[in-house]
């Protein structure tokens, strides 16, 4: 993704829209706004924007006319497409081209992504469009093939957790190695989720240790997952069932608790279908041998399995007001899954 954006701007043959794809956090519209400064730079057109000149500091603090944000979120309508597209025939005041940036495209009407067409179809010399979405499957063809679509990846875990201990280190705070750890593993990839769960817990950081983080938070946290997922493994339903009531009595969402198994039998599944040396799991040490132990307790059909209920139970969750229930009955059906009788099972019995 980088390196197209560098290229297009090293050799000065900008498309006038781009399509940036990727789920949420992982810095679509923050390099929207850096594309902005990087096209209007008063150095010059190239992909180092110094920062400094008066084009760079009007996009840093919004103050830039020709660079306008609109979020499709609450502005989907026609009329606010329209109003776009009179402001786009106009030449910039000050910069060198006016940059549009509209987030969470995929949000626009069907009447607001006709209005948009035209103008993608013959858009003025002046004008760059960015448009960012989570959700690519919901723009139409008819858009993205006008569009240069460069799609954002999520960050390593790593990257997330070295970009919050320099946070720790300018606030002067420090905070435990492990809840680091847990807060860049929980963001999924997502940097911004990761720094606002940091900016919750500034305030205690020099008392907070891991537990009292997720009891903070309302998680469980992944060993308490992988504790669950062993319990089922041994068929303990009981065990189960104590889970779901613990995850009640903390707070935990019940979806959310869902998730944190499912991410504990993905890691499971990965070790199963990639080796124990793959790289697809990015956990190391004794939590990386852990899984590994699961992984070799069981194999590929349980965890599939497993999978699919969790998956159903967690889409199911969702239209539910006693959601406990479901939580239960989720978490015993994972237990009770060896006792189930498969169909070819069942064939081979009949007499």
């Amino acid at each position: 993704m980088l390196t197209t954006l560098k290229a297009c701007l090293a050799s000065e043959r900008l498309p006038h829209a781009f399509l940036f794809c990727g789920s949420r956090g992982i810095g679509k519209t923050t390099t929207a706004r850096i594309l902005a400064r990087a096209i209007n730079c008063e150095a010059g057109l190239g992909p180092d924007p110094c920062g400094t000149c008066a084009a760079c500091k009007g996009v840093l603090d919004g103050s830039a006319n020709d660079v306008v944000e609109l979020d499709a979120a609450s502005n989907n309508g026609v009329d606010e497409v329209r109003a776009m597209r009179e402001q786009a025939a106009y030449a910039p005041i000050r910069l060198r081209r006016k940059v549009f940036i509209l987030d969470e495209a995929h949000m626009f009407s069907k009447s607001a992504f006709n209005a948009l067409l035209k103008i993608l179809e013959e858009p003025p010399a002046h004008v760059v469009f960015v448009l960012a979405t989570t959700e690519p499957h919901k723009i139409p063809e008819t858009v993205r093939s006008r569009c240069q679509v460069l799609t954002f990846r999520r960050i390593h875990n790593g990257d997330i957790k070295g970009r919050l201990e320099r946070i720790c280190a300018q606030e002067g705070v420090s905070i435990a190695d492990e809840v680091l750890t847990d807060i860049a593993a929980s963001a999924m990839g997502g940097l911004r989720d990761a720094e606002t769960a940091l900016e919750r817990i500034l305030p205690l950081a020099d008392s907070l240790d891991l537990d009292g983080y997720r009891r903070l938070v309302g998680r469980l946290g992944p060993t308490r997952a992988a504790d669950l997922v062993e319990a089922c493994m041994r068929a303990d339903a009981r065990q189960a069932l104590l889970y779901a009531n613990e995850a009640f009595e903390t707070g935990v969402d019940e979806r959310e608790c869902l998730g944190e198994v499912l991410q504990v039998l993905r890691h499971v599944f990965a070790l199963l279908v990639d080796g124990s040396e793959t790289l697809l799991v990015e956990a190391s040490g004794e939590w990386r041998a852990r899984l590994a132990a699961i992984a070799a307790a069981t194999d590929l059909v349980r965890v599939d399995a497993m999978v699919q209920i969790v998956v159903l139970a967690r889409e199911r969750i969702r239209q539910l007001e006693d959601r406990r229930v479901l939580l239960e009955l989720t978490l015993v059906r994972l237990a009770r899954l060896g006792e189930l009788v498969s169909v070819g099972e069942m064939i081979e019995q009949a007499p």
